[in-house]
């Protein structure tokens, strides 16, 4: 799907912005995600609410997804400040996107709960960029308060279970809106309590941090005292699930319209999936994205323009490699990916060669239509290259 039939499809989902959404400095619109971790194993539970301004809608939402046996994600947050596309329908989009990304994955190798989240945040950076840009002209909203949280949360390809989450944020450059990789937090899962919330989370927050404030709530009872006893590392799962059903409940009873509906639940034990329970939702939509995923590919002589699959998309590379060939990187998103002895071109669109590629004798040459000072092309600049050249006339 080109660009502009994406601003045409975004577009279709505009509303009023006198539509206002909560305007709680820290709060994320209309979910709470609850990951809780010990020795035993790890649960996730989201709410499953939808809400448009200051109502809430009757159908659910989908948010939290089983990404494979060994690993779930879960989503929070789209605007801060300002509804102009209906929420439903955003979280249909982004349901289907990550269903897309879920199918793809099962044809590639497998990846490290790190190689997910940056993956998923390289295309949904993409999406939220396209739809800020589109959402600028409708004031008042905020787009630079505008925000996505992912958290994936499982057992790692070395067996080890760890809760990772990362916040997307909207940011201005130059004359137009990009999504950015904003925080990154991890955390290894080991013997006792260890938790990460999205979402609106500062009920749920206080309540971990001080479950003394709810003394006749016997869940968050049980909690304390493993707490104190030892760190935690006694709760059971079925207890963990039950705290975060508390959790859920006491934010629900806070703000009554953006949290609530059944709870989606996924329980991780022993390296696997145990347990994934959330309503049936329908027959999601083609993803507003046309993007393809890529995972330990080797040139061997094939140049990325010799790839007619990926013509036109936005492809996501996870530790791939090229050699020796001149190659054209507008599109392309790289994780843990390397390049020796090539001749990159980078022109106009999005990319990024993340924050651990490895370049070894390689030019790099920038387009005419590339703005130099942009946000693109400087991340590109902080890789030693042996040259870089520019194209000539430039566009500033």
């Amino acid at each position: 799907m080109s660009r502009t039939l994406i601003l045409l499809a975004l577009l279709t989902y505009s509303v009023s912005a006198a539509e206002q959404a909560p305007t709680e400095p820290e709060v994320v619109h209309g979910t709470i995600n609850v990951a809780l971790g010990n020795r035993n194993g790890i649960i996730v539970l989201t709410d499953s609410a939808l809400s448009s301004g200051k109502r809430q809608l009757p159908e659910p939402g989908q948010k939290l997804f089983k990404l494979d046996e060994r690993t779930v994600c879960a989503i929070a947050g789209f605007y801060n400040a300002g509804a102009a596309i209906p929420v439903s329908d955003l979280s249909v989009n982004t349901a289907a996107i990550i269903h897309e990304y879920i199918r793809q994955s099962a044809e590639q190798r497998p990846q490290t709960i790190d190689e997910k989240v940056k993956a998923l945040a390289y295309i949904f950076n993409l999406y939220l960029s396209i739809a800020a840009n589109v959402l600028e002209s409708s004031p008042p909203l905020q787009l630079w308060r505008y925000e996505f949280q992912l958290t994936v949360a499982g057992y790692d390809l070395d067996g080890k279970p760890k809760i990772e989450k990362i916040t997307l944020k909207t940011k201005a450059d130059q004359s137009h809106f990009w999504s950015g990789m904003d925080k990154v937090s991890v955390t290894n899962v080991k013997d006792g309590m260890e938790w990460k919330l999205g979402g609106i989370c500062d009920v749920a927050k206080q309540l971990l941090e001080r479950p003394d404030l709810k003394p006749n709530d016997v869940a968050l009872r049980q909690y304390a005292a493993s707490m104190r006893r030892n760190y935690g590392r006694s709760q059971t799962l079925q207890q963990m699930t039950r705290v975060a059903e508390q959790l859920k409940y006491y934010t629900s009873k806070k703000y009554p319209v953006y949290v609530g509906g059944e709870s989606q639940v996924a329980v991780l034990e022993r390296g696997h999936i145990i347990s994934f329970k959330q309503q049936p939702f329908g027959e999601l939509p083609r993803t507003p994205l046309n993007f393809r995923l890529v995972v330990n590919w080797v040139s061997n002589g094939n140049a990325m323009s010799d790839w007619p699959v990926f013509s036109g998309q936005t492809t996501v590379c996870i530790r791939c490699e090229w050699s020796d060939e001149p190659d054209a990187i507008d599109g392309f998103y790289f994780i843990g990916s390397s390049f020796t002895n090539c001749r990159l071109r980078y022109d106009e669109g999005p990319v990024d060669l993340g924050d651990d590629a490895h370049v070894t004798n390689c030019e790099l040459v920038i387009g005419r239509d590339a703005k130099i000072d942009s946000t693109a092309v400087q991340r590109l600049l902080r890789f030693q290259w042996k040259a870089v050249k520019y194209e000539w006339p430039r566009r500033n």
